[in-house]
């Protein structure tokens, strides 16, 4: 995942019947207000009423919490977690807790993935330094895990091609 670019993951199950694709940036997730109308079961015009009330009041920063972007020729408003869950609070229903739960999983599992990463590039940027100081170890342990990065980005590649090619 790219930083600062939206990513659709996998479908949001509101029910048996209804799902919706969530969109990431970085690793938080997005909706529009057609999506958090789906997720909470209640109007758009309900949505819209409740996102301009907390905007109008200053509770969250209209700059900070929605992002226009511009897919396919359409131009939609996405509109940060942060706002979604100020939503749902004033909501305050069954439907809106399950979303909520989803979300953090989800940001869990991201926030693990970059962890992981993080550990890497950190590790990497220590062996580098050894390397060029002259330690041949650390040279042959570098190289280890770059190749080992660079066989895990493949599958990942592969995978995310896969994903793409079923939507």
């Amino acid at each position: 995942m790219e930083n600062g670019q939206f990513v659709k993951t996998e479908p949001y199950k509101i029910d048996e019947n209804n799902t919706i694709d969530v969109y990431f940036l970085d690793y938080e997730p997005w909706l529009t207000q057609n999506q958090m109308a789906k997720v909470l079961g209640i109007k758009k015009t309900a949505v819209s009423i409740i996102i301009n009330d907390i905007y109008s009041k200053k509770e969250l920063d209209k700059n900070l919490t929605s992002k226009r972007v511009t897919e396919d020729g359409v131009e939609r408003t996405f509109y940060s977690l942060g706002l979604i869950n100020a939503v749902c609070f004033k909501v305050n229903q069954e439907r809106a807790e399950k979303f909520r739960d989803w979300a953090d999983e989800q940001i869990f599992k991201k926030e693990d993935e970059y962890a992981e990463l993080r550990e890497w590039a950190d590790l990497l940027r220590q062996l580098f330094e050894l390397a060029i100081q002259g330690n041949q170890d650390a040279y042959k342990k570098m190289t280890f895990y770059f190749d080992k990065a660079f066989n895990i980005a493949k599958i990942v590649k592969n995978a995310n091609a896969r994903a793409n090619e079923k939507e």
